[in-house]
């Protein structure tokens, strides 16, 4: 399985380049209403006012690993490279075994792929 994940300090976000290559693969995008609801809720991006030079899209779902995992992306930072890469972020795809439970550790956006394991404390 390949999973996205952002190897620097900072923070997983994708360019805007990488959010108009995921447009043109057919991801609707929304807006927010003046309540602030989603005007689409089907529509899997939105779009705000873009601040401090970053893009002015972003995920609608917070499911990470129905993004990390997703085709569309995957196939996006293979082929923008580090072109795909949000201001805070250098993506890399990694593969783990199909057959494991994971998850995604964060230490101040630098992220790694971890097996679940039990704790206890």
């Amino acid at each position: 399985m390949e999973i996205v994940i952002n190897r620097c300090f900072g923070g997983f976000g994708l360019s805007t380049a990488a959010f108009h290559k995921l447009i043109e693969l057919g991801w609707r995008v929304t807006v927010y209403t003046e309540d602030v609801e989603y005007a689409d809720p089907t529509a899997e991006l939105v779009v705000s006012e873009p601040s401090f030079g970053f893009p002015p899209y972003h995920f609608i779902s917070n499911k990470t690993k129905e993004i990390r995992t997703n085709k569309d992306v995957i196939a996006v930072v293979k082929a923008l490279g580090d072109k795909a890469n949000g201001p805070c972020a250098k993506l890399k795809i990694v593969e783990v075994p199909d057959d494991i439970e994971w998850h995604i550790t964060n230490y101040d956006g630098l992220e790694t792929v971890a097996e679940e394991h039990r704790v206890w404390s």
